[in-house]
């Protein structure tokens, strides 16, 4: 049988392009060797197929329609291959027995007999599966004594379901059971058929065919053999022949669709999830922050308290009396210093405390909500996908003991005093101070010459007691402007420690929340972008099935409309 070159060019393009959407995609790779059986199936020559049970007859039913012994008949399971009925000779294979006939009906088209579906070789149920998907058309043959049994019924759903392939009914050994039993089975078995099918079958009731030759033309055969002839005609053949396979794929591509589509709905599901869990982490970074913010009152409070003791010493150091004592060298300025900054209570010795106190913190609620975001994980991506590690915890770890001592380090210039850069200061400020006193009013030639000599211990006399006190007495007036100028400066400056020691510790607790919070959706990012690629697969497939779909539809319309005589 010569299929129309047309009609033959749009079937194959259709197996093309699904066979190119499978592979592309790498979606359903078991369909592409469903693809690839039906696609051989084309290949072969129109087929009439024979399947039942074994001992149902079917072997007997060929022989009867061709009038003539031509397959091995028995009681037991006798066809262990599949056994081919042609008009032509050819060569048998180990699973293939080719037999040929001049018998009219296999002029145009092969006639196969194959082995039990309930065999009790197991091979053979298989060969009878694996060939019955090249088929198409075929006689189910069932025995009226026990018509349709849970093998049979399992088989006729994968032909219809699966295979898509036309068939009629065979009702056999009919005249063994009881004339008034008969109607009632072929109910049974008509009913059975519609629920199980959708479609009315037409069913043939045959009589007993034990030799495979009958005598008689009560038996049936000749009402089955004229049908085969008339509704198996080229026309139709050819409608078959192009219209099955078609219709198998057809099956095959709303499988691949049924298999993928309800993906998405959980893909969506996951991508919300993941939605949920950014604004979760985005919120926990920023709750974090906030309660680094609020260590800025400690802080402040230490700087402040520190300004004060600072104002303490600028008021105890800087004054005639303290230069006079000849304390002005860098080793009693930094002494006093000492004595301020040492005490137990020291401001700034609590910026230690301050700091643990915010690293811990950070670390703690960091982790906290690290934790709770890889429970969401867990609880909420699918396992199977899932290709993220959970477990990332080496690094995490180790960021936190970096934090730690990155913090205290870029800190420590601002917890720590230098005493000999401080005391080299205070000392340069106060002698300039001292020396702008001295050239006031005149009396920079002949104090001065007087303070050299009483800092290098000269003997008092009258005249350098009373320019003492007059020096005093300037310096009382003198020197509250010196150091009201100078613990300015020092508030000046201690503030800018404070905003820089802040503006450190912020800096830090920020650059670490963020290495968190990227570390966390390192974890899920991957899977994120596998969700959203997957999603856009699945829908791209499922857009070109549905065009492939509709172009089958169109073709078996056309075919129909075509060949329907």
């Amino acid at each position: 049988m010569i299929l129309p070159q047309t009609e033959r060019r749009r079937q194959k393009e259709l197996f093309a392009d699904a066979r190119r959407l499978y592979r592309q995609t790498g979606l359903a790779p078991d369909v592409l060797e469903k693809i690839d059986a039906i696609l051989r199936s084309i290949a072969n020559p129109f087929t009439l197929m024979v399947v039942g049970e074994y001992n149902a007859g079917k072997s007997a039913l060929i022989n009867a329609l061709l009038g003539e012994r031509v397959v091995e008949t028995g009681v037991t399971p006798t066809t262990e291959t599949i056994q081919v009925v042609t008009s032509a000779a050819k060569p048998s294979t180990p699973k293939l027995t080719y037999i040929s006939s001049n018998h009219e009906l296999v002029r145009d088209m092969d006639i196969v007999d194959t082995p039990g579906t309930n065999s009790i070789f197991k091979h053979h149920q298989q060969v009878a599966e694996d060939f019955v998907k090249t088929a198409d058309f075929i006689i189910f043959v069932t025995s009226a004594e026990r018509p349709l049994t849970d093998t049979e019924l399992r088989f006729l759903d994968l032909i219809k379901g699966e295979w898509q392939r036309k068939l009629i009914l065979c009702l056999s050994k009919c005249d063994l059971v009881p004339e008034n039993k008969l109607a009632e089975i072929r109910q049974y078995v008509h009913t059975h058929l519609l629920r199980l099918l959708g479609e009315d079958v037409r069913i043939f009731s045959v009589a007993s065919l034990a030799d495979g030759l009958p005598a008689a033309k009560t038996t049936g055969i000749d009402r089955l053999r004229n049908f085969i002839i008339s509704h198996l005609s080229s026309h139709r053949r050819i409608r078959l022949k192009l219209n099955s396979p078609v219709l198998a794929l057809k099956k095959v591509v709303t499988q691949g669709a049924a298999k993928q589509k309800p993906l998405l709905p959980l893909i969506d599901q996951e991508m919300r999830a993941i939605s949920r869990l950014n604004s979760f982490i985005d919120q926990a970074a920023k709750d974090v922050l906030q309660g680094v913010d609020e260590q800025k009152a400690v802080i402040d409070d230490i700087f402040k308290r520190f300004a004060s003791r600072m104002m303490d010493f600028i008021d105890k150091t800087v004054t005639i009396g303290f230069v006079l004592q000849q304390k002005l060298g860098r080793k009693h300025i930094r002494l006093e210093l000492e004595n301020i900054l040492s005490a137990k209570d020291n401001p700034l010795l609590q910026l230690n405390n301050a700091v643990d106190r915010t690293v811990s913190y950070t670390s703690r609620a960091c982790k906290t909500m690290r934790n709770q975001a890889v429970e969401f994980i867990t609880e909420n991506l699918n396992k199977e996908r899932f290709g993220g590690d959970v477990a990332r915890k080496k690094a995490f770890i180790d960021r936190e003991k970096e934090l730690y001592y990155t913090a205290l380090e870029r800190s420590r210039a601002y917890r720590e005093v230098d005493l000999d850069t401080e005391s080299n200061q205070l000392k340069s400020n106060i002698e300039a101070g001292f020396r702008s006193f001295l050239t006031m009013e005149g009396l920079a030639v002949g104090a001065g010459i007087t303070l050299i000599a009483l800092l290098q211990g000269a003997v008092f006399d009258m005249s350098g007691i009373l320019l003492s006190l007059t020096l005093a007495g300037y310096g009382f007036v003198l020197f509250p402007y010196k150091r009201r100028k100078m613990k300015k400066a020092m508030q000046v400056k201690i503030a800018g420690l404070n905003a820089e020691m802040w503006r450190i510790t912020q800096q830090e607790m920020a650059s670490y929340v963020k290495e968190v919070v990227d570390d966390v959706r390192a974890i899920f990012s991957s899977h994120s972008r596998f969700l959203g690629e997957e999603k856009t697969k699945i829908a791209d497939f499922l857009q070109h099935l549905q065009e492939i779909t509709e172009r089958i539809e169109q073709f078996v319309f056309d075919i129909n409309r075509t060949y329907d005589r």
